[in-house]
């Protein structure tokens, strides 16, 4: 079984910005200018990820 499909050429839009923000309320939140989207990393998420690697670190 196979697909087929164009591939696209995308290169970089020189229009399009982004920023990321590091503070201490949010600790991580990134944003691209052309949209209203934003990524909060909050402290829960990296409590929790802190934990998983521990307990990974653990098991060897």
């Amino acid at each position: 079984m196979s697909i087929e499909y164009e591939k696209s050429q995308e290169g970089i839009d020189p229009m399009v910005t982004g920023g990321i923000d590091i503070g201490v309320s949010s600790p991580l939140v990134c944003a691209v200018g052309n949209s209203l989207a934003r990524y909060v990393v909050s402290k829960n998420d990296i409590m929790a990820f802190s934990k998983r690697a521990e307990g990974r670190r653990r098991l060897f």
